[in-house]
Protein backbone atom coordinates (compact mmCIF):
# COMPACT_ATOMS: atom_id res chain seq x y z
CA UNK A 1 0.00 0.00 0.00
CA UNK A 2 2.81 2.41 0.91
CA UNK A 3 4.53 1.65 -2.42
CA UNK A 4 1.33 2.55 -4.27
CA UNK A 5 1.06 5.88 -2.41
CA UNK A 6 4.67 6.75 -3.25
CA UNK A 7 4.08 5.86 -6.92
CA UNK A 8 0.93 8.01 -7.13
CA UNK A 9 2.72 10.86 -5.36
CA UNK A 10 5.60 10.76 -7.86
CA UNK A 11 3.12 10.86 -10.75
CA UNK A 12 1.43 13.92 -9.24
CA UNK A 13 4.79 15.59 -8.63
CA UNK A 14 6.01 15.08 -12.19
CA UNK A 15 2.77 15.94 -14.00
CA UNK A 16 0.67 19.15 -14.00
CA UNK A 17 2.21 20.78 -17.06
CA UNK A 18 -1.02 22.68 -17.71
CA UNK A 19 -2.12 23.38 -14.14
CA UNK A 20 -1.43 26.20 -11.68
CA UNK A 21 0.96 25.42 -8.84
CA UNK A 22 -0.86 23.49 -6.13
CA UNK A 23 0.92 24.92 -3.10
CA UNK A 24 -2.20 24.43 -0.93
CA UNK A 25 -2.43 20.67 -1.58
CA UNK A 26 0.85 19.45 -0.10
CA UNK A 27 0.15 17.45 3.04
CA UNK A 28 -3.66 17.52 2.85
CA UNK A 29 -4.33 14.22 1.05
CA UNK A 30 -2.85 10.71 1.38
CA UNK A 31 -1.09 11.10 -2.00
CA UNK A 32 0.42 14.52 -1.29
CA UNK A 33 2.37 13.72 1.86
CA UNK A 34 6.08 14.40 2.16
CA UNK A 35 8.20 11.47 0.98
CA UNK A 36 11.38 10.80 2.92
CA UNK A 37 14.49 11.35 0.83
CA UNK A 38 12.96 13.65 -1.78
CA UNK A 39 14.50 17.11 -2.07
CA UNK A 40 12.81 20.46 -2.50
CA UNK A 41 13.08 20.28 -6.31
CA UNK A 42 11.02 17.09 -6.31
CA UNK A 43 7.91 19.06 -5.34
CA UNK A 44 7.84 21.18 -8.48
CA UNK A 45 4.09 20.81 -9.10
CA UNK A 46 3.41 22.25 -5.64
CA UNK A 47 5.97 25.06 -5.82
CA UNK A 48 5.53 26.12 -9.45
CA UNK A 49 7.70 27.26 -12.33
CA UNK A 50 10.14 29.06 -10.01
CA UNK A 51 11.07 25.85 -8.17
CA UNK A 52 14.82 25.88 -8.95
CA UNK A 53 15.26 29.49 -7.81
CA UNK A 54 13.06 29.08 -4.73
CA UNK A 55 14.76 25.86 -3.61
CA UNK A 56 18.18 27.50 -3.95
CA UNK A 57 16.93 30.22 -1.62
CA UNK A 58 15.09 27.90 0.76
CA UNK A 59 16.35 24.28 0.56
CA UNK A 60 13.69 23.11 3.05
CA UNK A 61 10.84 25.00 1.34
CA UNK A 62 8.80 21.81 0.89
CA UNK A 63 8.79 21.36 4.69
CA UNK A 64 7.69 24.98 5.25
CA UNK A 65 4.97 24.49 2.65
CA UNK A 66 3.79 21.25 4.27
CA UNK A 67 3.69 22.76 7.77
CA UNK A 68 1.94 25.89 6.51
CA UNK A 69 -0.84 23.83 4.94
CA UNK A 70 -1.35 21.79 8.11
CA UNK A 71 -1.53 25.01 10.17
CA UNK A 72 -3.97 26.57 7.69
CA UNK A 73 -6.30 23.60 7.95
CA UNK A 74 -6.13 23.62 11.75
CA UNK A 75 -6.96 27.34 11.92
CA UNK A 76 -9.79 26.83 9.44
CA UNK A 77 -11.23 23.97 11.51
CA UNK A 78 -11.13 26.14 14.61
CA UNK A 79 -12.96 29.10 13.06
CA UNK A 80 -15.60 26.90 11.40
CA UNK A 81 -16.18 24.64 14.41
CA UNK A 82 -19.70 26.10 14.76
CA UNK A 83 -20.43 25.87 11.03
CA UNK A 84 -21.94 22.82 9.25
CA UNK A 85 -18.92 22.73 6.92
CA UNK A 86 -16.42 22.46 9.76
CA UNK A 87 -13.63 22.92 7.17
CA UNK A 88 -14.05 19.34 5.96
CA UNK A 89 -11.73 18.86 2.97
CA UNK A 90 -11.73 16.00 0.50
CA UNK A 91 -8.96 13.41 0.76
CA UNK A 92 -8.99 13.14 -3.06
CA UNK A 93 -6.59 15.49 -4.81
CA UNK A 94 -8.81 16.21 -7.83
CA UNK A 95 -11.85 17.03 -5.69
CA UNK A 96 -9.82 19.13 -3.28
CA UNK A 97 -8.35 21.06 -6.20
CA UNK A 98 -11.85 21.69 -7.54
CA UNK A 99 -12.99 23.05 -4.20
CA UNK A 100 -10.02 25.37 -3.77
CA UNK A 101 -10.32 26.82 -7.29
CA UNK A 102 -14.07 27.31 -7.40
CA UNK A 103 -13.86 30.65 -5.52
CA UNK A 104 -16.85 30.03 -3.24
CA UNK A 105 -16.93 32.12 -0.08
CA UNK A 106 -15.34 29.34 1.98
CA UNK A 107 -12.75 28.49 -0.69
CA UNK A 108 -11.81 32.17 -0.99
CA UNK A 109 -11.35 32.35 2.78
CA UNK A 110 -9.18 29.23 2.73
CA UNK A 111 -7.03 30.55 -0.13
CA UNK A 112 -6.47 33.87 1.64
CA UNK A 113 -5.58 32.15 4.91
CA UNK A 114 -3.22 29.69 3.17
CA UNK A 115 -1.34 32.52 1.48
CA UNK A 116 -1.10 34.46 4.76
CA UNK A 117 0.14 31.40 6.69
CA UNK A 118 2.83 30.64 4.13
CA UNK A 119 3.96 34.27 4.09
CA UNK A 120 4.15 34.34 7.89
CA UNK A 121 6.27 31.19 7.99
CA UNK A 122 8.62 32.56 5.33
CA UNK A 123 9.08 35.75 7.38
CA UNK A 124 9.89 33.66 10.46
CA UNK A 125 12.33 31.57 8.41
CA UNK A 126 14.04 34.80 7.33
CA UNK A 127 14.25 36.02 10.93
CA UNK A 128 15.93 32.73 11.88
CA UNK A 129 18.42 33.09 9.02
CA UNK A 130 17.03 30.04 7.19
CA UNK A 131 16.72 31.77 3.81
CA UNK A 132 19.80 32.16 1.62
CA UNK A 133 19.53 35.91 1.16
CA UNK A 134 21.54 38.83 2.51
CA UNK A 135 18.35 40.28 4.01
CA UNK A 136 17.97 37.21 6.22
CA UNK A 137 21.57 36.33 7.14
CA UNK A 138 22.01 38.61 10.14
CA UNK A 139 22.46 36.21 13.04
CA UNK A 140 26.22 36.92 13.32
CA UNK A 141 25.47 40.40 14.63
CA UNK A 142 22.45 39.89 16.82
CA UNK A 143 22.21 43.34 18.40
CA UNK A 144 22.29 45.30 15.14
CA UNK A 145 20.42 42.74 13.09
CA UNK A 146 17.49 44.01 11.02
CA UNK A 147 15.93 41.50 8.68
CA UNK A 148 14.02 42.77 5.68
CA UNK A 149 10.64 41.00 5.50
CA UNK A 150 10.10 42.14 1.91
CA UNK A 151 12.13 39.18 0.64
CA UNK A 152 9.61 36.85 2.31
CA UNK A 153 6.71 38.61 0.56
CA UNK A 154 8.53 38.32 -2.77
CA UNK A 155 9.21 34.62 -2.27
CA UNK A 156 5.62 33.99 -1.18
CA UNK A 157 4.39 35.64 -4.38
CA UNK A 158 6.65 33.42 -6.51
CA UNK A 159 5.23 30.33 -4.78
CA UNK A 160 1.52 31.14 -4.63
CA UNK A 161 1.42 32.71 -8.08
CA UNK A 162 3.88 30.31 -9.71
CA UNK A 163 2.50 28.72 -12.86
CA UNK A 164 2.91 25.65 -15.03
CA UNK A 165 0.12 26.68 -17.37
CA UNK A 166 -0.79 28.31 -20.63
CA UNK A 167 -0.72 32.13 -20.60
CA UNK A 168 -4.27 32.08 -22.00
CA UNK A 169 -5.53 30.91 -18.59
CA UNK A 170 -4.19 34.10 -16.98
CA UNK A 171 -7.14 36.05 -18.31
CA UNK A 172 -9.73 33.76 -16.77
CA UNK A 173 -11.90 35.47 -14.15
CA UNK A 174 -11.63 32.76 -11.47
CA UNK A 175 -7.85 32.69 -11.88
CA UNK A 176 -7.62 36.45 -11.33
CA UNK A 177 -9.97 36.27 -8.39
CA UNK A 178 -7.94 33.54 -6.67
CA UNK A 179 -4.69 35.43 -7.30
CA UNK A 180 -6.24 38.52 -5.72
CA UNK A 181 -7.22 36.47 -2.65
CA UNK A 182 -3.63 35.27 -2.31
CA UNK A 183 -2.38 38.84 -2.52
CA UNK A 184 -4.95 39.81 0.12
CA UNK A 185 -3.47 37.20 2.47
CA UNK A 186 0.03 38.65 2.00
CA UNK A 187 -1.26 42.20 2.49
CA UNK A 188 -2.96 41.30 5.78
CA UNK A 189 0.30 39.88 7.12
CA UNK A 190 2.13 43.04 6.05
CA UNK A 191 -0.48 45.35 7.59
CA UNK A 192 -0.32 43.52 10.92
CA UNK A 193 3.46 43.68 11.31
CA UNK A 194 4.68 45.75 14.25
CA UNK A 195 7.89 47.18 15.68
CA UNK A 196 9.43 45.23 18.55
CA UNK A 197 11.88 47.47 20.42
CA UNK A 198 14.53 46.58 23.01
CA UNK A 199 16.70 48.89 25.09
CA UNK A 200 20.45 48.40 25.38
CA UNK A 201 22.71 50.19 27.83
CA UNK A 202 24.49 50.12 31.18
CA UNK A 203 22.39 48.91 34.14
CA UNK A 204 19.26 48.59 32.09
CA UNK A 205 19.39 52.12 30.69
CA UNK A 206 18.09 52.82 27.21
CA UNK A 207 21.17 54.40 25.65
CA UNK A 208 20.46 52.48 22.48
CA UNK A 209 17.03 51.32 21.37
CA UNK A 210 16.87 48.73 18.61
CA UNK A 211 13.57 48.09 16.87
CA UNK A 212 12.79 45.26 14.51
CA UNK A 213 9.74 44.55 12.36
CA UNK A 214 7.99 41.44 13.61
CA UNK A 215 4.94 39.59 12.24
CA UNK A 216 1.76 39.01 14.23
CA UNK A 217 0.88 35.54 15.53
CA UNK A 218 -0.95 33.17 13.21
CA UNK A 219 -3.94 33.05 15.57
CA UNK A 220 -4.28 36.84 15.36
CA UNK A 221 -3.91 36.80 11.57
CA UNK A 222 -6.51 34.06 11.12
CA UNK A 223 -8.86 35.93 13.48
CA UNK A 224 -8.53 39.05 11.32
CA UNK A 225 -9.19 37.09 8.12
CA UNK A 226 -12.22 35.27 9.53
CA UNK A 227 -14.00 37.98 11.50
CA UNK A 228 -13.11 41.11 9.54
CA UNK A 229 -12.49 39.80 6.01
CA UNK A 230 -14.54 36.61 5.51
CA UNK A 231 -17.56 37.91 7.44
CA UNK A 232 -17.67 40.96 5.13
CA UNK A 233 -16.86 39.17 1.86
CA UNK A 234 -18.78 40.24 -1.24
CA UNK A 235 -20.19 38.16 -4.06
CA UNK A 236 -18.98 39.28 -7.48
CA UNK A 237 -19.62 38.24 -11.07
CA UNK A 238 -17.21 38.44 -13.99
CA UNK A 239 -19.02 41.45 -15.45
CA UNK A 240 -18.15 43.38 -12.27
CA UNK A 241 -14.43 42.63 -12.58
CA UNK A 242 -13.42 46.29 -13.05
CA UNK A 243 -15.00 47.14 -9.70
CA UNK A 244 -13.29 44.12 -8.16
CA UNK A 245 -9.87 45.34 -9.36
CA UNK A 246 -10.30 48.61 -7.52
CA UNK A 247 -10.77 46.90 -4.13
CA UNK A 248 -7.49 45.93 -2.50
CA UNK A 249 -8.42 44.89 1.04
CA UNK A 250 -11.67 43.07 0.47
CA UNK A 251 -12.45 39.39 0.00
CA UNK A 252 -14.53 38.52 -3.06
CA UNK A 253 -16.09 35.23 -4.06
CA UNK A 254 -17.65 34.20 -7.37
CA UNK A 255 -19.80 31.18 -6.51
CA UNK A 256 -22.53 30.83 -3.94
CA UNK A 257 -21.82 28.32 -1.18
CA UNK A 258 -23.32 24.87 -1.38
CA UNK A 259 -25.69 23.66 1.33
CA UNK A 260 -23.19 22.04 3.68
CA UNK A 261 -25.96 19.98 5.28
CA UNK A 262 -25.96 17.79 2.16
CA UNK A 263 -23.19 15.90 0.42
CA UNK A 264 -21.76 17.19 -2.85
CA UNK A 265 -20.03 14.78 -5.24
CA UNK A 266 -18.34 17.49 -7.35
CA UNK A 267 -16.03 18.51 -4.51
CA UNK A 268 -16.35 15.19 -2.67
CA UNK A 269 -17.98 16.80 0.35
CA UNK A 270 -19.36 14.03 2.56
CA UNK A 271 -21.51 15.96 5.08
CA UNK A 272 -20.26 14.02 8.08
CA UNK A 273 -21.99 15.72 11.01
CA UNK A 274 -22.32 12.61 13.19
CA UNK A 275 -19.88 12.73 16.07
CA UNK A 276 -19.15 16.46 15.86
CA UNK A 277 -19.20 18.30 19.18
CA UNK A 278 -21.23 21.45 19.79
CA UNK A 279 -21.68 23.67 22.83
CA UNK A 280 -25.26 24.90 23.19
CA UNK A 281 -28.69 24.26 21.70
CA UNK A 282 -28.52 27.02 19.08
CA UNK A 283 -25.04 26.05 17.85
CA UNK A 284 -25.92 22.35 17.90
CA UNK A 285 -28.93 22.91 15.64
CA UNK A 286 -26.64 24.63 13.13
CA UNK A 287 -23.68 22.25 13.34
CA UNK A 288 -25.87 19.12 13.35
CA UNK A 289 -28.11 20.45 10.54
CA UNK A 290 -31.21 20.05 12.76
CA UNK A 291 -30.70 16.28 12.79
CA UNK A 292 -30.44 16.04 16.53
CA UNK A 293 -27.75 15.66 19.15
CA UNK A 294 -27.24 13.79 22.38
CA UNK A 295 -25.99 15.06 25.70
CA UNK A 296 -23.27 12.93 27.28
CA UNK A 297 -22.12 13.26 30.88
CA UNK A 298 -18.78 11.90 31.99
CA UNK A 299 -16.44 12.28 34.93
CA UNK A 300 -12.99 13.67 34.20
CA UNK A 301 -10.02 13.35 36.55
CA UNK A 302 -8.55 16.75 37.44
CA UNK A 303 -5.06 16.43 38.92
CA UNK A 304 -4.59 19.93 40.38
CA UNK A 305 -7.65 20.36 42.55
CA UNK A 306 -8.29 21.43 46.16
CA UNK A 307 -4.92 23.16 46.33
CA UNK A 308 -3.58 24.54 49.61
CA UNK A 309 -0.33 25.87 51.01
CA UNK A 310 1.57 23.37 53.14
CA UNK A 311 3.82 24.85 55.84
CA UNK A 312 5.28 21.40 56.41
CA UNK A 313 6.98 21.29 53.01
CA UNK A 314 6.67 25.06 52.34
CA UNK A 315 4.93 24.44 49.04
CA UNK A 316 1.52 24.29 47.42
CA UNK A 317 -0.09 20.86 47.54
CA UNK A 318 -3.02 19.70 45.42
CA UNK A 319 -5.29 16.70 45.56
CA UNK A 320 -6.83 14.98 42.54
CA UNK A 321 -10.57 15.18 42.11
CA UNK A 322 -13.22 14.35 39.56
CA UNK A 323 -15.19 16.93 37.62
CA UNK A 324 -18.49 16.41 35.85
CA UNK A 325 -18.18 17.16 32.13
CA UNK A 326 -21.20 17.58 29.85
CA UNK A 327 -20.70 17.15 26.10
CA UNK A 328 -23.17 17.67 23.24
CA UNK A 329 -22.58 15.38 20.24
CA UNK A 330 -24.34 15.32 16.84
CA UNK A 331 -26.20 12.04 16.25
Amino acid sequence: MSTLIILISLIIITQAKTLPSDFMLLGLTPTTQLIKGLTCQSYRSFIGENTDYLCSKIPHLHIILYESNIQTHQQCQYHFRHHPWGCQLSSKIISLRRFLRQASKEASFYTTLASATLTLNLINACIKGQINDTNCLCLNNRQLCQTDPNIAFQLSYLITDGLNMSKIFHEKFLYKLNQANKELGRQIVKNMMYNECHCHGVSGSCELQICRLRPAKLTDISYEIYFNIYKNARYIQSIDYIKFQEKKNELFYARKSINYCYSNSFIDYQNIQKGRECFNDEICKQVCCNRGYEILTEMKLIENCHCFFSWHIVNIECKPCQKKITRMICT
